[in-house]
């Protein structure tokens, strides 16, 4: 759907959490019972696509590869920065990742533990 959404419209960033991926206690998530079919996946529709999206990205003058670089480490007139949307980023800070339990409906102790992170600035 992302594919065909990008060869027919402009696409826009939402700069906010939309989407939750939980894990199952057991680790048995489709995801992984699937993986090996999902990869079968993946590889024909790269090959269904890749002419359409390269001619698409040519078409918007977006590079087929770009160099991995930060983007807000870019000038102002890189083509990567068209393909992106910027946060404010203060690199002294770090990302953290909470992993909450799909099955666990009381968050009163990872509640407490962010209040307690607040209080003392988050210093680890």
């Amino acid at each position: 759907m992302l594919a065909r959404t990008f060869l027919c419209t402009k696409f826009t960033a939402v700069p906010d959490l939309l989407y939750i991926q939980y894990r199952n206690e057991e680790g048995n998530n489709s995801t992984f019972i699937s993986n090996e079919q999902i990869q079968i996946l993946v590889r024909e529709l790269r090959k269904y696509y890749d002419d359409k999206i390269a001619k698409r990205m040519n078409d918007l003058g977006i590079p087929e590869v770009l160099p991995y670089t930060c983007v807000w480490e870019t000038v102002s007139i890189d083509p990567a920065r068209k393909t992106s949307h910027f946060l404010h980023e203060v690199r002294s800070k770090k990302s953290i990742i909470f992993p909450i339990p799909f099955t666990e409906k009381n968050h009163s102790e990872l509640y407490h533990t962010l209040n307690k992170a607040i209080e003392n600035g988050f210093k680890i």
